[in-house]
C-alpha cells in the first residue's frame, strides 16, 4: 500500500476533536470546591480544535457546541482539605442551555486525612441543537482542584505550564 494511500484512510477515521482545559502556571493555587455546593469547574483554554468550528470559552462554559452526537471525557486532579478520611464527589458534564445534566458518575474516595484523586468521566450522548456546557463537581467535603494541603501537583501539559481540568470531545456524528 503506497504512502499517500494510507494517509488518506487514515484520515478517513479522524473525527472533529476538541480539548478544553483550566491551564494554569504550576504553584497557583487550587480552586475551592466547598462542601456541598454545585461548582461548575474552571476551563480557561481550548487547547486543540480540529472542528473548524471556533467554539470559545466564556466563564468557564463551553459555547454553541453544534448538533450531533459526541464521545467526551473528562478529568480532574483534586485533593481534599479537611479532616474527611472517605469523601463522596460527583463529576458531571452538564448542558447550560437547558439546565440539565447530560452524565455523571459518583467516586467514592479516601484513606487518610489528606487524599489526592483523579476524577474521571466519559460517555456519549446526542443533541439536537447547538448547546453550551461545563463540568461540574459536587463533594461532600470541602476540595482543591490542582492542590492538595497547599502542595500544588497535576499533569505537565505544556511548557511551564500545569492542566488540572479536562474537557476532551469527539464528534463521531
Amino acid at each position: 500500500m503506497s504512502a499517500s494511500r494510507l494517509n488518506n484512510d487514515y484520515r478517513a477515521f479522524a473525527v472533529p476533536y476538541l480539548e478544553a482545559a483550566w491551564i494554569t502556571t504550576p504553584n497557583t493555587s487550587g480552586q475551592a470546591i466547598p462542601a456541598n455546593t454545585i461548582t461548575t469547574l474552571t476551563l480557561n483554554t481550548v487547547k486543540n480544535d480540529t472542528t473548524s468550528l471556533g467554539l470559545t470559552l466564556s466563564s468557564s462554559i463551553l459555547q454553541n457546541l453544534p448538533l450531533g452526537t459526541y464521545y467526551f471525557e473528562a478529568f480532574v486532579v483534586g485533593g481534599n482539605t479537611g479532616v474527611a478520611a472517605i469523601y463522596e464527589t460527583t463529576l458531571s458534564l452538564y448542558n447550560e442551555t437547558d439546565s440539565a445534566y447530560i452524565s455523571g458518575q459518583k467516586i467514592i474516595t479516601g484513606g487518610d486525612q489528606a487524599t489526592n484523586a483523579i476524577l474521571k468521566l466519559n460517555g456519549q450522548f446526542i443533541i439536537s441543537s447547538a448547546k453550551n456546557v461545563s463540568l461540574k463537581l459536587l463533594s461532600s467535603t470541602d476540595i482543591n482542584i490542582g492542590t492538595r494541603n497547599s502542595t500544588a501537583h497535576g499533569t505537565v501539559s505544556t511548557a511551564g505550564a500545569d492542566q488540572r481540568t479536562t474537557l476532551k470531545l469527539w464528534k463521531v456524528a
